[in-house]
């Protein structure tokens, strides 16, 4: 956990902000101040809004909903939040629960991990939450409401008996459940927008003089019986993606608005056909979370690739377009495995083939990564242009320690001696080769190899293309029987 911000830090300059409507003081002490609304970085915040929060000890943000605001008499700006769970963080205790991957859990109960309180400027932005609950106190979201929705909830999880509960009691951390409900129509105008005011606004991130503190968040209550799943993979089914099979077992969702602008690549899983297994064929598109990718500086490639080997996360795909870049990659993996991964394009070296690229993916926990190479193995995942993917386990290799002057002979200083005559009118000559040195036959040498080495590659990637071209045309010969 980094370090908090001190008084003199919190009270500094602000990028935008500005308190909004005051609710009230506090009861012990009359410099604690209440407010209902505030403005921070362009973006109006009100009680009981929910907004993702800042975390450095997790991958993804932290999701609550504001219970409390108000600042102390130190002028530190705190807020406090009762937490959402994400389906990762609880798996050891959803049981039979299917989630889907925009679900989120609303945190209930007596014990560590229902709320906490953190600093202002820890928040990122809003999210924007609805409940589906069949609650008789929760006003019934519309189809337009489910469809802006960024995540939606319609259970609780205990933390102090750690079950999911469906039935919502009348009080969470000493506030009315209503609160956590949908609002009605009547609350929705209440904040008296102005017209044209973005109800969703955008999350932008940008450096101000304050650093986003640390949230001080679930960790708190986690313990070592969650943080490990008990399942190798979690079902987070993707909105955007569009699947056709021979026997539709997947709900298809409608399709998203500027849906053409994104450029799609289909990618084809086959199985073993001794496995008599349906054949699917996907449209990849972008991640949920694509536009999260750039939030925060990451550590640098060769770090988090020594930390992935180290872990036994990362993985190395064959067989792939050169032309994919590290993002495409990513949505690949995110549709044929449903894997939210760090991918990276291996550059092209002269040793190697123009025609096949590869990449390193690093996955979350060791198990995904075993799983995906075990499923990429078993079923056969076939790109649009009959390219089929493989994967093994990546390993890094440390490049040689080039050794200094090479090609230059090393002869040991002796003891000045007595030079004759000779030896004195000698004259120094060029220390490039020539034919009377040993460098001379050392480099023909070389250059008999490198030519021979040259033609053996490109033998090899002519006897390729045209194994290349005889089952493209193969595979349109197959097309046009079948049409």
């Amino acid at each position: 956990m980094s370090r908090p911000l001190s008084s003199s830090e919190n009270v500094g300059e602000v990028i935008d902000f500005k308190w909004g409507k005051k609710r009230g003081v506090g009861v012990k002490n009359k410099d604690t101040h209440y407010y209902e609304s505030f403005v921070y970085e362009g973006v109006e915040y009100f009680l009981y809004d929910c907004v993702y929060l800042f975390s450095t000890d997790h991958v993804e943000t932290s999701i609550g909903k504001l219970i409390k605001i108000y600042e102390r008499p130190t002028r530190e700006k705190m807020i406090k939040v009762v937490w959402f769970f994400r389906p990762i963080e609880i798996r050891n205790f959803l049981e039979n629960y299917q989630p889907c991957w925009n679900e989120l859990f609303l945190a209930s109960g007596e014990d560590k991990g229902l709320s906490n309180i953190n600093y202002l400027e820890s928040i990122i932005g809003k999210c924007n939450v609805v409940c589906t609950s069949k609650d008789k106190r929760n006003p019934k979201p519309s189809e337009t409401e489910l469809n802006k929705a960024d995540y939606f909830f319609s259970c609780t999880f205990d933390v102090g008996q750690r079950v999911i509960i469906d039935k919502f009691t009348n009080e969470i951390d000493g506030v009315r459940v209503e609160q956590f409900f949908n609002k009605r129509r009547v609350d929705r105008t209440s904040n008296h927008l102005n017209f044209g005011t973005d109800i969703r606004p955008k999350i932008v991130t940008r450096t101000c003089p304050i650093s986003h503190c640390q949230v001080n968040d679930k960790a708190e209550g986690r313990t070592s019986e969650n943080t490990f799943p008990k399942q190798s993979s979690v079902s987070y089914p993707y909105k955007k993606r569009k699947i056709t099979e021979e026997k539709p077992n997947i709900c298809q969702s409608s399709k998203i608005p500027k849906e053409e602008e994104i450029n799609e690549k289909k990618v084809e899983i086959k199985q073993d056909e001794k496995l008599n297994a349906d054949k699917r064929v996907i449209d990849v598109t972008e991640r949920p979370d694509a536009d999260k990718r750039k939030w925060f500086k990451k550590m640098p490639w060769d770090d988090r690739l020594r930390r992935a080997q180290e872990l036994d996360t990362l993985v190395l795909l064959n067989n792939l377009d050169p032309s994919y870049t590290s993002y495409e990659v990513e949505d690949l993996v995110w549709c044929a495995l449903k894997a939210k991964v760090q991918a990276r394009m291996i550059e092209w070296i002269p040793s190697s083939s123009t025609y096949y690229g590869r990449a390193f993916v690093i996955f979350k926990t060791k198990c995904e990564a075993e799983s995906a190479i075990s499923e990429l193995n078993r079923r056969f995942l076939s790109l649009g242009e009959g390219r089929i993917v493989s994967a093994m386990k990546g390993i890094l290799r440390e490049p040689d320690k080039k050794k200094k002057f090479t090609g230059h002979l090393v002869i040991d200083r002796t003891a000045p001696q007595r030079q004759n005559q000779e030896m004195r009118n000698a004259v120094s000559t060029s220390h490039c080769s020539q034919p009377n040195t040993i460098e001379y036959p050392m480099s023909i040498e070389w250059l008999l190899h490198y030519a021979k080495f040259n033609a053996c590659w490109n033998a090899l990637y002519q006897r390729q293309m045209k194994e290349i071209q005889d089952v493209k045309s193969k595979l349109k010969m197959d097309r046009n029987f079948s049409d």
